[in-house]
């Protein structure tokens, strides 16, 4: 698993949120945070949306995004 995915497993498990809960809060399907926490880039849509719902879920779990976002490839 990459930093960036652990990052936000790790906090989403300490702040006791399964996905299921973490994607109603964010109106996303599971299926993106389960891409997002695996790195698994290629399942996502285009980079500018990602990056949005990677800033809204690192701001759920209480986390600074700006490093998540530089973790994230642009290619």
């Amino acid at each position: 698993m990459c930093e960036l995915g652990e990052r936000l497993r790790r906090a989403r498990e300490e702040k006791g949120l399964s996905l299921k809960e973490a994607s109603a809060r964010l109106a996303l399907k599971v299926k993106v945070l389960e891409a997002l926490e695996a790195c698994r880039f290629e399942e996502l849509p285009e980079p500018a949306l990602t990056r949005g719902y990677l800033r809204r879920y690192a701001l759920l779990l209480g986390l600074d995004p700006e490093p998540l976002l530089a973790l994230y490839p642009l290619a």
